[in-house]
């Protein structure tokens, strides 16, 4: 089973819920030695878990959507976390930080995107120019 055969509506981000499901799929998690049942309730998982369902279920949350959440470029009408949207303006830039930076709040800065070989290069650029916010809009103008 895949990740996405847990959502019940394909054109939305995972709930808590959901994304806890996932994680039910009977993965091989090992800890010293030990096998992981269940990553969602084992003490040293649980409570990470627990704070990305928060961030999956704050994608739903009315008071948040406008600042966390972008439609789909897909054209299906769904939506997505402004971050997994490509960028194509100062505007979107400037709302995707906006978007990480409501997650990081969040959860105290610590949980987020992972810094990974394959998509850590965007986050480490969407933060090095919105931190210097004038220097944003001469780059995005230069990439055109």
């Amino acid at each position: 089973m895949k990740a996405e055969d847990f959502r019940t509506d394909k054109k939305r981000p995972f709930t808590g819920a959901e994304y806890l499901a996932s994680l039910r799929d009977g993965r091989e998690v090992y800890i010293n030695g030990e096998r992981v049942d269940d990553v969602t309730t084992h003490p040293s998982m649980r409570n990470s878990a627990r704070s990305l369902a928060r961030l999956y279920d704050a994608l739903h949350d009315p008071a948040k959507r406008d600042i966390l959440t972008a439609a789909t470029d897909t054209g299906n009408g769904g939506y997505t976390h402004k971050f997994f949207r490509h960028a194509r303006s100062v505007d979107d830039l400037v709302g995707q930080q906006a978007a990480m930076t409501e997650w990081a709040r969040m959860s105290y800065g610590w949980m987020g995107r992972e810094w990974t070989k394959h998509g850590g290069h965007a986050a480490r650029f969407l933060f090095a120019t919105v931190s210097r916010p004038s220097r944003t809009a001469a780059l995005v103008t230069a990439t055109r």
